[in-house]
Order: C-alpha cells, then sequence, then structure tokens
C-alpha cells in the first residue's frame, strides 16, 4: 500500500514559491477524489517556478481542476 499525501496548496493558499525536483522521478503517483477540487502534485500555484519535475505513471482523479503537476494554476506560474 501507499501513503496518502495531500496536494501542495490549496485554492486559498496557493503554493508561490520555488520548486526544483533535481531530476528525481515519482512514480505511481495516485490521488482519488470524488468531490474534491484542485487536485494534483501541487493542488493550487500562483507565480510559483517548477523546475526538473518528472511524474511517472500518474493516476488522479477529482471533480475540478484536476492535473497530474498542478490542479490550478493562477497568475504565470513558469
Amino acid at each position: 500500500t501507499g501513503t496518502t499525501l495531500q496536494p501542495i496548496g490549496y485554492s486559498t493558499t496557493p503554493f508561490t514559491g520555488t520548486y526544483y525536483g533535481n531530476g528525481y522521478t515519482i512514480y505511481n503517483f495516485v490521488y482519488t477524489s470524488t468531490t474534491g477540487a484542485n487536485i494534483g502534485l501541487f493542488g493550487a500555484v500562483d507565480n510559483a517556478i517548477l523546475n526538473n519535475i518528472n511524474l511517472e505513471n500518474v493516476r488522479i482523479t477529482g471533480d475540478s481542476y484536476v492535473g497530474g503537476l498542478i490542479g490550478l494554476m493562477k497568475n504565470g506560474t513558469m
């Protein structure tokens, strides 16, 4: 069995920093929610810098704003 992780950042408090993945790969990332919004490794980001992040075999389910890396992206995240 795996560990349940919460997304980094929420719509009310999005992630606003810099995240460097250093080339590491996250394998078999699974997150399931039948009613959740802003679902992804980063639930919500705002003016953040995300760099060198690798995901492989991702399965994400939710209600709205769902993505493997980012659920909700605001204001010029790169």
